[in-house]
């Protein structure tokens, strides 16, 4: 089956289910004409599909909030879009829609300096930027405890001898170093 008769197939079962498709020109071979689904009803098949295609699912929601559940309703979470002239409000819905990637004003505006990536099927961790990079570093986590200094003195345990160094809980000092192998970064705190 070509992209183009996956996406005839999906249009096509959510205009049975009762969507209405709004689209000018006719699909030729791999070519589809660009449309929008409206009234697509939450018990069809077609709510919880992705289209890869020129076709948009457009709802109409009465509040922010049913809007935010609209937009998490979904098997899937790569991509957002929040467009709106009102930057609170912006940072309020972005803040809970559940995807990887929220963009506020703007399409496309992906770069290889960011991070990439989504959650729920469409997938785990980050490629591209300092968050990708880290997937492919190998770190290690060093934690010492530095005694107090104290004199050494000689011990005997089952015919074994060796030193000991007396330690108290108040000259406990933690030190942890977090290294990365492959990047040859640390830090101490």
């Amino acid at each position: 089956m070509t992209a183009a008769q996956r996406l005839a197939a999906q249009v096509d079962r959510a205009v049975t289910d009762g969507a209405v498709l709004v689209s000018e020109g006719e699909r030729n071979g791999a070519f589809f004409p660009p449309g929008v689904l409206t009234n697509v009803a939450t018990s069809s098949p077609s709510y919880k599909e992705e289209l890869f295609g020129p076709v948009a699912t457009v709802y109409k929601v009465d509040s922010e909030d049913e809007a935010v559940e609209l937009a998490n309703d979904t098997p899937f979470g790569l991509g957002s879009y929040v467009f709106t002239t009102d930057l609170a409000q912006a940072e309020r819905v972005a803040d809970k829609i559940d995807a990887g990637m929220v963009f506020v004003n703007v399409v496309g505006a992906d770069g290889v300096e960011l991070p990439f990536g989504g959650i729920k099927r469409s997938g785990f961790g980050r490629e591209l930027g300092s968050f990708g990079i880290d997937e492919f570093v190998n770190k290690k986590l060093l934690r010492f405890v530095e005694p107090a200094v104290a004199p050494a003195r000689p011990f005997t345990f089952d015919g074994f001898q060796g030193f000991a160094t007396a330690l108290s809980s108040s000259a406990l000092s933690p030190r942890t170093i977090a290294s990365s192998s492959s990047w040859c970064s640390s830090a101490i705190s």
